[in-house]
């Protein structure tokens, strides 16, 4: 359990990191290009807000992945079997992550951070 909390936090983190990349480029071509669709006049703040804004994006669908994933791996097989007809719910689930990720991840280093310390450390 320790090990895919870990995970979890590592992978999001490095996922929000891609995102942030990806669209810092948007970023840095949308005010080059003096497109008008952008809310400030200053190119930085449009850069910043793509950034953050692709980066958390990123971040919310994959922890809105992993935690329909979780969500679902304890359901029984007619369970299962229904949620792949009603293919739209686990979908709305997914992209609700953009609601609980940041809570689900502060949750996740906490239960990380708990299981760590109750861990013996090796002298």
């Amino acid at each position: 359990m320790k090990n895919q909390r870990f995970q979890f936090l590592i992978l999001t983190i490095i996922i929000f990191i891609v995102g942030f990349f990806l669209f810092g480029i948007l970023g840095i071509i949308i005010p080059l290009n003096n497109a008008s669709t952008y809310v400030t006049d200053n190119p930085f703040l449009c850069w910043l807000f793509l950034s953050f804004w692709g980066g958390y994006y990123f971040f919310s669908i994959l922890s809105g992945l992993f935690f329909t994933v979780k969500w679902l791996s304890k359901k029984s097989f007619v369970i299962k079997i229904l949620m792949t007809v009603v293919f739209v719910i686990p979908i709305y689930v997914v992209m609700a992550g953009v609601f609980y990720s940041i809570p689900y991840w502060i949750y996740n280093l906490i239960q990380y951070k708990r299981i760590a310390d109750k861990a013996p450390t090796h002298v």
